[in-house]
């Protein structure tokens, strides 16, 4: 049984849009995949590097999934080869034949269901030509370049796609080291600007104070990532070959508007705005304003299925738990709580207002450096899958 870190692979998906991407870009993701030192035996990352180089000479697809065929199936015939060799020195070349052959199937476990065919039939082609002291070369890689076409489209597009919250988007917000000195009235009449800045800041600005409440949210807007697979290597024969089964991605990005006030009576006016008069338990219209507050909810939910044998385990108090086909879990941010404006920019705030700046402009704001609040999520998402690990056995 082999068991593989999991640790940052989802953070290589987050590319939503496809669009020109600068190939300086397509080399830093490719860096980061080669970061994952302690599974780089594990993953395919060799393939990555392959695709960089493809992607320098704009190879056109075909012939790239034909290269990466004839890669595989000579890396496959040399090993079968190897192999029958060094046991026929060992056993003779009658009981070598037969041992290898029940090895071949023995390792097909482990090879990805979509390329099983494929390299059995490869596997054993070769094993007949050096059992009869032949060494032709396999010619005709048609049925494995179309299966190998399918990893060549899922790279491109993972080096090619570019994210709806990549940080040369990130929203970048004037300073404002006197936010916490303004005025609730202030805060009131702003502009998108103050208001993000105030939702990622680290100063109270709404001080929770109120004995009973009534709480509006807004619909949860939700964004999907691309589905994002990565290869697993795959033992055969005493060597890996990238030909293992592969783990898909998944993420979708959650946010909500949540907006609270003093007192019982109903936030929502008939035409959509909120109601901010300060009423008494009767009824009555007193001086003042209302304590109104809001604040955003953004969530990040993420999955990833496996196809092979094994699946994932994850690793905590007790020992591991049992091992399951799919994986899924979430991360969650919550906003600073500010002052309810009651208008942003110059226009009257409503929920579905409140709801697109949470979805569309939280979620790129800057909380320390370059990175964002969906750059945070997905830092805590990766820190969560540390935890977690695929784990590959026979059948």
């Amino acid at each position: 049984m082999l068991k593989i870190p999991f640790l940052s692979i989802l953070a290589l998906c987050s590319f939503a849009v496809l669009a020109e991407v600068e190939f300086e870009e397509k080399i830093e993701r490719v860096r980061f995949i080669e970061n994952l030192a302690s599974v780089e035996n594990a993953v395919a990352v060799e393939a990555y590097r392959r695709e960089l180089e493809y992607e320098r000479e704009d190879i056109p697809l075909d012939l790239r999934a034909q290269r990466e065929a004839r890669l595989l199936s000579d890396q496959l015939t040399a090993q079968v080869r190897q192999r029958y060799q060094e046991l026929s020195e060992e056993l003779g070349p009658t009981e070598a034949l037969g041992v290898v052959r029940q090895e071949i199937d023995n390792d097909l476990a482990q090879i990805d269901p979509e390329l099983k065919s494929e390299i059995e039939s490869l596997a054993i082609s070769a094993l007949d030509e050096v059992s009869r002291g032949h060494s032709r070369p396999v010619t005709d890689h048609s049925r494995l370049q179309q299966r190998m076409l399918q990893g060549v489209r899922q790279r491109v597009s993972f080096l090619n796609q570019r994210s709806k919250s990549s940080r040369l988007q990130a929203l970048k917000l004037l300073e404002w080291p006197e936010l916490h000195q303004l005025t609730r009235e202030q805060l009131r009449n702003t502009t998108k600007r103050q208001v993000l800045e105030a939702l990622v800041s680290e100063k109270e600005l709404a001080p929770f104070l109120m004995a009973s409440s009534v709480t509006v949210r807004s619909e949860m807007a939700s964004r999907s990532d691309s589905r994002v697979s990565i290869q697993i290597k795959a033992d055969f024969l005493g060597a890996s070959i990238e030909a293992g089964p592969t783990v898909h991605f998944n993420r979708i990005y959650k946010t909500q508007a949540v907006v609270m006030a003093e007192g019982l009576a109903p936030l929502i006016n008939t035409n959509g705005t909120f109601d901010l008069t300060r009423r008494d338990r009767f009824g009555t219209t007193v001086p003042g304003k209302r304590m109104a507050m809001i604040t955003c909810e953004v969530s990040l939910d993420f999955n990833a299925d496996y196809t092979g044998t094994g699946g994932f385990s994850v690793l905590g108090v007790g020992g591991s738990a049992s091992v399951s086909r799919e994986y899924s879990n979430s991360v969650r941010v919550n906003s600073n709580r500010i002052i309810l404006p009651e208008t942003i920019d110059g226009r009257s705030v409503d929920l579905p207002y409140l709801s697109q700046l949470c979805h569309r402009d939280f979620l790129k704001a800057q909380v320390s450096g370059t990175v964002d609040v969906a750059g945070s999520l997905n830092i805590m998402m990766r820190n969560v899958l540390a935890g977690v690990r695929i784990t590959r056995g026979r059948r």
